[in-house]
C-alpha cells in the first residue's frame, strides 16, 4: 500500500511495481486526485491490486474500469455526505440540534434549552443589555463595566465540562452577547457560510462569514425564554451597524468625544454621501463639515462645506424646544436614576458576595475531608482555602465601603436637579455636560439632515425627525471675512415688531427675559438693541407716532376701565378683551374703540359688582413639535 507524499514520490521514481489495497476507488478522495494516480501508475507501469482483482493502469479496458470505479466512489461519498447534511439541517429546523450554548443557558436533559439557574450569570447577562440601551455602544459598555469591575460570564472552551467563567469584559465579548440571537428567544442555524476562492490557481476556503438575516437557513422566533424581546434585539443590530465607522457614508457612526454634535447627521443633498468634520480655529475647537463628493469622482475641492456653529445652535434650539415639555419628567427619573445605580453596585457585589462565601465552604469541606498525614494534598488545599477566604474579606469590604460612602439626596440637591430640568438651555450649554450624551440624544431624535445651496445661495437644511416629521431652514451663505457668530433667526422679527410699541430699554429687558443672546452671546441693553435696528433698517420707538395709533397697554386699559391691571389681564385672557402681544413678556396692545363694546363693559361692571370670572386655560405648548 502506499501512504502520503512518501508513496507517491515512490512510484514517481519506479520504486513501486504494485499497489496493494481494500478498495482501488479509496486511494484517492475525488475523481481529480484517482486519475491522477491511475496516469503515475500507467507511466511507470505500475499495477493496482484489491479484493476484487488486478488492475494494469497500462490497459485499456483496466483503466475504463478503474474510472467507473473512481466515479461510483465519489457518488457515494456525495449521497453520504447530502444524507447527513439533510439530517443536520431536518435536525436544526425543529430547533433541537444543538453544538454548544453561550454563557447564560444550560441545555436540560430532555434536549431543551433553559437559562441558567445560576442568578449570578442571569443578572450579568440582563446588566449587559441594560447598559446597551443606556449607552448605546458596545465599548461604552465595555469602559462601564470596567470602570465599576464587574466581570461577565463566558464559557471555557478548553474545559472538557463547558463551565462558565468570570472575566473583565472586552469588546468582542460584549460584541458576542449583543449579535447572539439566543438571548432574544430564537433559535437559529446558518448564520455563517464558507466560501472558496482563488488564490495563485489553488482554490483556498474561508469560514465564519456572516450572513444577512434573511439568508439564515432556520430561525425560530420564541423558541425558549429570552433576555430581550425580538424587536429589542433588531434595534440593537440597527445601532451596532450604525456605530461600525468602517462602513463609511452608509452609516451615522457612535457618539465620541468631539465636540462637533453632528458628526453622522449630516448628509449631502447633490451627491449622497455623508458630510466629514475638521476643527478650525484658534483653539481647533470650530467643526468646519465637509462634503467629499467631488474628490470622491477625481475633482478638486469639497462639494459643500460649512462651519457648523450656527447650525448647531439651531438644531439644539429645536431639540430643546421638543423636549421642554417632559422636563418634569425627567427631572424625576434623575433623581430615581441615583438611586438604581446604587442599587446596581451593592446587587452586583452581593452576587459575588454569595459565590465567594460558597467557594469558601467549598474549600473548607474539601480541606476537612483530606487525610491529615497527607501534607503534600493538604497544604495545596489550605491555599485554596486561604485565597476564598482571602477574596471574601475583600469583596465584604467593598460592600460596606460602598454602603458607609452613599449618602440620599439632599432636599438641596432635589430642588437644584429640578431646577436644571426648568432651565434645559442652560444645563446644555453648560461646559460640564458630556457631550456624547449631547450626540446620542440628537441620533435619538433625528434621523439625518439634508444639505443643499438654493438658487438663492443660501444653505437647505432639511431635518428629518425620527417620527417621521420633516422640518426645514434656510440659513444665509457667509461671504469671506463675515463673522461667524450666531443669532436666533426671529430676533430681527421680535425687535420689530416690539419697536412700534416700547423703547430700546424696554425691548433689552423682553430679549434677555426670552432668554435670546446677541450674536457674539451677549445679553442685551439698550446700546446694543439700538446697534442692532440701524444695520437692520428698523425704525426705533415714537412715543407721538405711537398715540396716533390710538391703541394702549394693560396698565392704560386699567386706568380707562376703571379696574386693577390683574383683573384687565383676566378678562384678556378669557378673551373678553381682544389685545395682541408679539411675544411672552411685551406689552399688550389694545385699541380704544374695543373698550366700549358692550360685551367689555358688562364685564367691567360684572366684575365691579363681586362676580368672579372662571378663566379655563389648557397647558399646551403651541410651538412643541410633535415627533
Amino acid at each position: 500500500m502506499i501512504s502520503g507524499k512518501l508513496g507517491l514520490s515512490s512510484v514517481c521514481e519506479n520504486k513501486v511495481g504494485t499497489i496493494f489495497c481494500l478498495e482501488a476507488s479509496r486511494l484517492a478522495r475525488n475523481n481529480r486526485e484517482w486519475y491522477k494516480l491511475v496516469d503515475l501508475c500507467a507511466v511507470v507501469k505500475t499495477l493496482i491490486i484489491d479484493f476484487d482483482g488486478i488492475y494494469d493502469p497500462c490497459n485499456v479496458s483496466d483503466r475504463v474500469l478503474l474510472g467507473v470505479k473512481g466515479t461510483v466512489s465519489e457518488y457515494e461519498l456525495g449521497i453520504f455526505r447530502q444524507r447527513a447534511q439533510a439530517a443536520i439541517l431536518e435536525k436544526a429546523s425543529r430547533g433541537e440540534l444543538y453544538t454548544s450554548l453561550p454563557a447564560g443557558y444550560i441545555l436540560t436533559e430532555d434536549n431543551r434549552c433553559e437559562k441558567d439557574p445560576d442568578q449570578r450569570v442571569r443578572d450579568a447577562i440582563s446588566f449587559v443589555f441594560k447598559k446597551f440601551r443606556e449607552f448605546g455602544s458596545a465599548n461604552q459598555v465595555v469602559l462601564h463595566f470596567r470602570s465599576e469591575t464587574i466581570e461577565v460570564p463566558a464559557r471555557k472552551r478548553k474545559d472538557k465540562m463547558n463551565k462558565v467563567g468570570w472575566n473583565q469584559p472586552t469588546t468582542s465579548t460584549i460584541s458576542k452577547i449583543l449579535k447572539n440571537p439566543i438571548y432574544a428567544g430564537a433559535y437559529v442555524y446558518g448564520r455563517k457560510e464558507t466560501r472558496t476562492s482563488i488564490v495563485d490557481g489553488q482554490p483556498i476556503k474561508t469560514s465564519g462569514h456572516q450572513l444577512p438575516m434573511e439568508r439564515w437557513k432556520v430561525l425560530i422566533k420564541d423558541h425558549h425564554d429570552g433576555y430581550i424581546s425580538w424587536d429589542e434585539f433588531v434595534a440593537n443590530q440597527n445601532q451596532l451597524q450604525q456605530n461600525a465607522t468602517k462602513r463609511g457614508s452608509a452609516v451615522r457612526g457612535a457618539a465620541k468625544r468631539g465636540s462637533a454634535l453632528l458628526v453622522g447627521l449630516l448628509r449631502c443633498q447633490k451627491c449622497g454621501r455623508k458630510f466629514d468634520v475638521r476643527y478650525k480655529g484658534i483653539h481647533s475647537n470650530t467643526p468646519l463639515y465637509v462634503c467629499r463628493g467631488q474628490a470622491a469622482i477625481g475633482r478638486k475641492g469639497g462639494c459643500i462645506e460649512f462651519y457648523g456653529t450656527q447650525l448647531e445652535a439651531l438644531v439644539a434650539d429645536e431639540v430643546l424646544r421638543v423636549v421642554e415639555p417632559a422636563s418634569i419628567a425627567l427631572a424625576e427619573q434623575t433623581e430615581q436614576l441615583c438611586q438604581k445605580k446604587q442599587h446596581e453596585k451593592e446587587h452586583h457585589i452581593i452576587n459575588n458576595l454569595a459565590q465567594a462565601e460558597y467557594e469558601t465552604n467549598r474549600c473548607f469541606e474539601q480541606y476537612n475531608l483530606a487525610d491529615p498525614k497527607n501534607r503534600m494534598v493538604v497544604q495545596n488545599l489550605e491555599d485554596h482555602w486561604e485565597k476564598a477566604i482571602e477574596t471574601f474579606e475583600q469583596l465584604k469590604s467593598q460592600l460596606e465601603q460602598i454602603r458607609e460612602t452613599y449618602q440620599p439626596l439632599s432636599s438641596d440637591e432635589r430642588k437644584m436637579i429640578y431646577q436644571l430640568a426648568e432651565d434645559l438651555p442652560r444645563v446644555w450649554l453648560h461646559e460640564k455636560t458630556d457631550v456624547k450624551i449631547k450626540k446620542r440624544i440628537l441620533q435619538i431624535l433625528i434621523k439625518e439632515i439634508m444639505v443643499d445651496i438654493d438658487a438663492d445661495n443660501f444653505f437647505v437644511f432639511s431635518i428629518h425627525w425620527a417620527g417621521g416629521k420633516h422640518t426645514q431652514y434656510k440659513l444665509k451663505r457667509r461671504k469671506r471675512g463675515e463673522r461667524k457668530n450666531y443669532l436666533h433667526p426671529e430676533t430681527e422679527t421680535i425687535v420689530s415688531g416690539l419697536a412700534e410699541l416700547t423703547p430700546d430699554r424696554e425691548i433689552a429687558r423682553i430679549l434677555n427675559l426670552l432668554k435670546i443672546k446677541t450674536a457674539s452671546g451677549k445679553t442685551w441693553i439698550a446700546s446694543r438693541v439700538a446697534t442692532f435696528r440701524r444695520k437692520n433698517n428698523i425704525p426705533g420707538f415714537n412715543l407721538t407716532e405711537y398715540k396716533k395709533k390710538d391703541v394702549v397697554n394693560l396698565t392704560q386699559t386699567a386706568a380707562i376701565l376703571g379696574i386693577n391691571p390683574m383683573a384687565a389681564h383676566r378678562l384678556i385672557k378669557v378673551k373678553i378683551i381682544k389685545g395682541r402681544q408679539v411675544v411672552r413678556y411685551a406689552p399688550w396692545a389694545i385699541e380704544k374703540e374695543h373698550l366700549k363694546e358692550p360685551s367689555v363693559q358688562q364685564a367691567v361692571k360684572a366684575l365691579k359688582k363681586g362676580t368672579k370670572i372662571l378663566i379655563t386655560i389648557k397647558y399646551k405648548n403651541k410651538n412643541q413639535l410633535t415627533l
